[in-house]
């Protein structure tokens, strides 16, 4: 996957299914059967799990309170690696579940899962010489990144409204419109990726916490983040008007007061939508 072809994780499909993809997907067995995994697979997920752990104790103050207990609540262990049921008993009491998908999916169906409170979750594990950063979404990522986050209701409404948005729009016009002459689909990505993967919280003078999945789950791009490397900017200084190279740590990153800023960011997109 490169970053033409994920345009901001949501470019547009030449052909884009109707409405209902989710339902048949969940008939199929691979959302649902168990992943087998292997001593490779542990070995990563230990050395995964200890580096985060050490990032979480020298930056608390970067946490969410909220993302601290969910991953608690996780019980994440160095000797197992957690399974679809793990992860659903943990997401029964905030009204998600969660499903496996194979590679990078489809936005419509990505959407759709979302929308209806499941969390699309990869199969497939990072290797050893990709631990500390990869530029796809991998189990490692889901579930140290979206998924204990998801103990937070602001951000559950946040995820929540973005793909009902996005998918209210999955059979509107695909004309262009600004910023950069790009299609709604593609506007929603962008949201997407500054937001939910890669979002900061400013907060009232009290510190940054990160809200992106893509931070809390990779290694390198935390320490990357910690170091003082990347430039921030106001989400509202250009984050939908910059598209993004995944192969690489990002030197810019954008943010917001709180998660409620997000959701004001994104009813403007809806708003702006519905002119065109």
């Amino acid at each position: 996957m490169n970053a033409t072809a994920v345009e901001a994780v949501a470019a547009p499909a030449a052909v884009r299914p109707s409405q209902g993809r989710m339902a048949a997907y969940l008939e199929e067995v691979d959302a649902w059967r168990p992943e087998p995994r292997n001593v490779d697979d542990l070995a990563v997920w230990q050395d995964h799990l200890d580096s985060l752990i050490a990032l979480q104790s020298a930056h608390p103050d970067a946490l969410l309170d909220d993302f601290r207990e969910g991953f608690a609540d996780l019980r994440f262990a160095r000797d197992t690696i957690p399974s679809l049921d793990d992860l659903n008993l943990f997401l029964a009491p905030y009204g998600w579940r969660a499903a496996h998908v194979i590679g990078m999916v489809p936005d419509d169906l990505y959407q759709e899962m979302l929308a209806a409170r499941i969390f699309p979750v990869a199969r497939h594990f990072r290797s050893r010489n990709t631990l500390d950063h990869v530029p796809v979404p991998d189990f490692l990522h889901d579930v140290f990144g979206h998924i204990p986050l998801l103990a937070c209701p602001d951000y559950r409404a946040l995820i929540a409204e973005w793909a009902e948005a996005a998918v209210d729009h999955h059979d509107g016009p695909s004309r262009a419109g600004p910023p950069g002459g790009l299609s709604p689909q593609a506007l929603f990505g962008r949201f997407y990726t500054w937001a939910i993967e890669f979002g900061i919280l400013a907060g009232n003078g009290s510190g940054c916490r990160i809200l992106g999945a893509a931070i809390l789950s990779s290694p390198g791009e935390w320490s990357h983040y910690a170091s003082g490397a990347p430039a921030l900017r106001s989400f509202d200084d250009g984050a939908m008007a910059s598209g993004i190279d995944y192969e690489i740590l990002q030197p810019t990153l954008f943010t917001v007061r709180d998660i409620g800023d997000y959701r004001v960011e994104l009813d403007k997109l809806r708003t702006q939508l519905r002119k065109e």
